[in-house]
């Protein structure tokens, strides 16, 4: 009897134990608390932040003496094409904010008034970002960038990109593109696909919005 209600109350602990280590950090602590680890992974890996892994086209090189029609190498290019490694984050949600917010104000700091006025509410567009752009892209003009980039739902129409531009963050390049709230996304579109494309090459990453809601409000 003794060993059976220890089995049973092993089994109990186990299971809780599980719920618990399944509890994600943005939902258990503040964001105020985050560790830096915490910080990192909400911004390259988690439901508003996804990795993916492109090869652009190596953009052509001038040699030293002019070569043929003036590039490097019998085709023009410097080698194989290298790989590049972006991350598309949904950067107007709420956990992506408090994470920019804490990586600024150190673990336990305590929220500036840009802060504040960053976290009061969510931005009058969705926001998009794409970082790790390689260089040779900065001079896009936002027409180009917009031209066919849109956030696709299901059997309702895209929502099309209202502005887009790129902007430096640390060493990288980031592309920045805006979408109209106008028609809201919903939880019944239950997920999400943002699509853009940067030079010849498609960009497309699913979201979704299931793992996308924080304390029952869906955070875009």
């Amino acid at each position: 009897m003794v060993t059976r209600r220890f089995m049973a109350t092993s089994i109990v602990c186990v299971l809780a134990c599980a719920v618990l280590a399944a509890a994600d950090f943005w939902e258990e602590k503040e964001f105020t608390a985050w560790s830096d680890r915490d910080v990192e992974k909400m911004m390259t890996d988690s439901p508003w932040a996804k990795r993916l892994t492109v090869r652009f086209p190596r953009p052509p090189r001038e040699s030293a003496g002019g070569g043929r029609g003036g590039f490097g190498g019998a085709a023009g290019f410097g080698g194989g094409s290298p790989q590049s490694r972006l991350i598309v984050q949904w950067r107007s949600g709420l956990p992506i904010r408090q994470a920019m917010v804490r990586g600024r104000i150190g673990e336990g700091g305590t929220v500036d008034p840009n802060g504040r006025q960053m976290l009061a509410q969510p931005p009058p567009a969705y926001f998009v970002v794409v970082t790790g752009v390689p260089g040779q892209f900065a001079r896009l003009a936002p027409q180009a960038l917009m031209a066919e980039t849109r956030l696709e739902r299901g059997e309702k129409p895209p929502i099309a990109a209202a502005q887009a531009g790129p902007q430096r963050e640390g060493q990288g390049l980031a592309f920045v593109y805006a979408f109209p709230r106008i028609d809201p996304i919903t939880l019944d579109d239950e997920e999400v696909e943002f699509v853009t494309k940067i030079g010849e090459v498609t960009i497309k990453r699913k979201f979704e919005l299931e793992d996308m809601v924080v304390n029952g409000q869906l955070e875009l």
